[in-house]
């Protein structure tokens, strides 16, 4: 059985000093946890050296990853972020394609392709973002995300030993209060997984690990790992209380 994988998406809160609190008191608690998943914490970028170098003298059980990247190593490109210089800094995982970039700062399907091959040529694992913007029927549901994750995985470049973490991230659930329940996610994951196969090849599909994200938090956690179909959670809002994103891991690994 495949690992769970917990990620922790930050989005733009708590300041360089909150987040070092944070990961100060997340650090040995999940140091003492004999948890079999693997959890990555995704910072803002100007928090992301902080926590780097709490974590470089420490053994590693915690992971860090960033929520975003450029598709250009480097160049004339004002104020944006290398997936090399994330890589250096000890990421191993980025965001992309969440829906608040796709909605709020416009970012086309072309665009996120292009960053996903940027980070997979650094080495990064990227966590794709996928999700219908309000409740359709499971037939429209369909077309919706498998337009959106073909469009985004387009002229994807990768070696044998690389592979994606795929996100469902219902737009509709983002933040409400209100959950996928699990029974339709299952549904969900399975197609997701069904497009990943057609478009990759089955060896490739296995390696993939596919995510639910949208107003999880510790209740709602065992659910959509038990009965979801999915590997992990993408987890807003509940990741930012240490306490409450400890029992999420208690739960779900």
């Amino acid at each position: 059985m495949k690992k769970s994988l917990i990620v922790a998406n930050w989005k733009m809160n708590l300041s360089i000093k909150q987040g070092y609190i944070y990961i100060k008191k997340l650090y040995p608690s999940l140091l003492r946890k004999a948890h079999a998943g693997t959890v990555v914490i995704c910072p803002d970028f100007v928090t992301l050296p902080g926590l780097s170098h709490f974590l470089d003298s420490k053994k590693k059980n915690i992971y860090l990853g960033a929520q975003d990247c450029f598709y250009e190593s480097k160049g004339t490109y004002t104020g944006e972020v290398s997936p090399q210089s994330l890589k250096e800094l000890g990421c191993t995982h980025v965001i992309l394609g969440h829906s608040e970039r796709r909605i709020t700062l416009h970012e086309s399907s072309d665009v996120i392709s292009k960053k996903i091959n940027a980070a997979l040529k650094a080495n990064l694992i990227p966590i794709v973002c996928v999700g219908e913007q309000k409740i359709l029927s499971q037939k429209k549901a369909e077309e919706f995300l498998e337009k959106q994750l073909i469009a985004s995985l387009t002229n994807i470049t990768y070696t044998p030993k690389q592979s994606l973490v795929i996100a469902y991230e219902p737009v509709w659930a983002i933040g409400t209060g209100t959950s996928c329940d699990p029974i339709t996610l299952k549904k969900k994951s399975a197609f997701l997984k069904g497009v990943i196969e057609k478009k990759f090849g089955i060896p490739f599909a296995k390696k993939c690990t596919f995510l639910y994200g949208g107003s999880v938090n510790s209740k709602t956690a065992p659910s959509f790992i038990r009965e979801g179909g999915v590997n992990g959670l993408l987890v807003g809002t509940a990741s930012l209380d240490v306490a409450e994103f400890l029992a999420i891991i208690d739960v779900t690994t």
